[in-house]
């Protein structure tokens, strides 16, 4: 669940968000069974520049930061492993550029690219008494391409892309927003 604000002063925007969730998995087997449940909140905002080279095209470089924190729960695994309450989060600064068509009858496309520089803010879990190294993602680039439609109350979009880097491989998003 989240909230994104967005304020326009001329050619500068700033949007910001903030969302909170958890993640609850129940795995079943035959005869045993685990339970894990995470909660995060996160919290960015960007800030973009309005090239507007005509009227229906715009660059838009873009700075992004944010932070993430997340807290798992307590859990003794079927397996007999103790996971003690941790907490932990990550910074993210991601510089970007955009190139976004206005199509027509409010249907953009954007072309986009960034790079993406995280930051973990705990190095360890423990496990079973033993601290063990959290694995960690470095920094990556990500380009796609998206197509958005928007109504007066929705915006619909479509994203595919790709990773390259520490993450690689292709990535896509469907994403409705209702905007009030």
């Amino acid at each position: 669940i989240g909230i994104l604000n967005k304020l326009q002063t001329h050619n500068f925007i700033i949007n910001s968000t903030i969302n909170t969730g958890f993640l609850k998995t129940d795995v079943n087997y035959a005869s045993i069974s685990d339970n894990h449940t995470n909660i995060w909140f996160g919290a960015m905002a960007n800030i973009a520049y309005n090239l507007q080279l005509d009227d229906t095209f715009s660059l838009y470089p873009v700075i992004t930061a944010g932070y993430t924190w997340i807290k798992n729960e307590t859990q003794n695994s079927t397996y007999s492993d103790d996971l003690q309450n941790q907490t932990f989060g990550f910074f993210e600064v991601t510089p970007a550029l955009n190139a976004v068509k206005h199509i027509g009858n409010n249907w953009y496309g954007t072309l986009g690219v960034k790079y993406v520089m995280l930051s973990n803010t705990d190095k360890n879990i423990t496990i079973n008494d033993t601290e063990i190294e959290i694995p960690t993602v470095d920094n990556y680039t990500e380009y796609g391409i998206s197509l958005e439609k928007q109504t007066n109350s929705f915006a619909f979009k479509a994203t595919i892309g790709r990773h390259d880097g520490d993450l690689t491989g292709w990535i896509g998003d469907l994403n409705i927003k209702y905007i009030f």
